[in-house]
């Protein structure tokens, strides 16, 4: 069904594309414009998680990453060589541009079993220390 909206990638397309909002699409439209939103955030996620991977963990001096997402679910956390990440946390660092080295002073904080005054990643980009 040739697309009726403004959206400029619609009209490269010649057709609806994944997250068209238009109103003459059918509920088959529908369900695909779904799917393909879905297929468009989870390669995204796994994009993330692949930039995220490359600059905090050197493949050379640890060997091989061994990286998952938790449960299988794109976005949620990521377990990267005994280390586990949001999908919140890992935009903020890349965002930020934090280094390895504040990075995971910030981990070990954060998962230090005898605190229980654990500072957030955004605190503690922001300088907010204990």
């Amino acid at each position: 069904m040739k697309c009726s909206c403004t959206s400029l990638d619609c009209a490269k397309a010649g057709k609806h594309v994944g997250y068209c909002k238009c109103k003459t699409m059918n509920n088959k439209d529908k369900y695909n414009s779904h799917v393909a939103l879905i297929m468009r955030y989870e390669d995204d996620c796994n994009w993330i998680a692949r930039e995220f991977t490359e600059k905090y963990f050197d493949k050379e001096s640890a060997g091989d990453v061994e990286e998952w997402w938790v449960g299988g679910t794109i976005g949620s956390v990521i377990y990267i060589n005994d280390f586990y990440f949001s999908m919140e946390e890992m935009v903020l660092a890349l965002s930020n541009k934090v280094s390895s080295k504040s990075l995971f002073l910030w981990y070990e904080q954060w998962t230090d079993c005898n605190n229980y005054n654990r500072i957030n990643l955004k605190s503690w980009i922001g300088g907010l220390r204990l």
